[in-house]
């Protein structure tokens, strides 16, 4: 079965991190925690405070993560979305895996691209490398380092929303075709290229969906439904 790429919502993913800045500081107000705090108590009430709003723009991130990921599965990415995902949990570990979610994603995207010949807009590889970089040498105090981070964040952010929705809009994959060993087919592609799976290279479009696929299989590629 193919999951095709869905478009999302870009000013929802623009506008989520500052709505979580927005709802930690109303619950530091609400919550009376003394500013700036000084005792360890202070230090660990305060943090508590923000942990709420962290971990709702951490899980709205590792959702367009996982998004990105799943619009470019076709056997080539070097990663499924559940382990772009999974990975990043693993102490130490995810330092590394970092740059392969984030920077791996922006090269396997033009790969995709390039591989299926869709016109679309490359994403920039060396923002995608900045982020994770700036990101991990955000703990230094260093500064205009956050400032910068900030900025490197919402450009990624709306870069990948971009991508995802140029998959999901462009003719091309709105005309997906897949053949039965797996590998996916464009319209912007000659045909000529495409490995034929059958004798019979004619497409049968499914009665249910109007998905159009390769003739061959016995089920329709996107819903399931059984083909007569």
């Amino acid at each position: 079965m193919l999951n095709c790429p869905v478009r999302v919502s870009k000013a929802f993913y623009l506008s989520m991190p500052i709505l979580a800045i927005i709802f930690g500081v109303f619950l530091v107000f609400a919550s009376g925690v003394r500013i700036p705090p000084r005792s360890p108590r202070d230090q660990g009430d305060f943090f508590l405070v923000l942990l709420a709003p962290t971990l709702l723009n951490a899980v709205v991130s590792l959702t367009l993560i996982y998004k990105a990921w799943t619009a470019i599965q076709d056997g080539y990415a070097r990663t499924t979305p559940g382990k772009a995902i999974g990975l990043l949990f693993i102490p130490l570990f995810n330092i590394y895996w970092l740059f392969q979610a984030i920077w791996g994603f922006a090269k396997d995207y033009n790969q995709f691209i390039e591989r299926h010949r869709i016109e679309a807009k490359k994403l920039d590889q060396s923002l995608f490398l900045s982020y994770p970089i700036l990101l991990i040498l955000s703990f230094l105090p260093i500064p205009c380092l956050p400032l910068a981070l900030m900025v490197s964040y919402f450009l990624v952010i709306a870069k990948t929303c971009d991508a995802i929705n140029a998959l999901a809009a462009t003719e091309a994959h709105n005309s997906l075709r897949v053949t039965p060993d797996g590998s996916l087919a464009y319209k912007a592609a000659s045909i000529k290229a495409t490995k034929i799976p059958t004798k019979d290279p004619n497409e049968i479009s499914c009665d249910k969906c109007k998905f159009v696929q390769w003739t061959g299989y016995e089920i329709c590629q996107k819903c399931g439904a059984e083909f007569n």
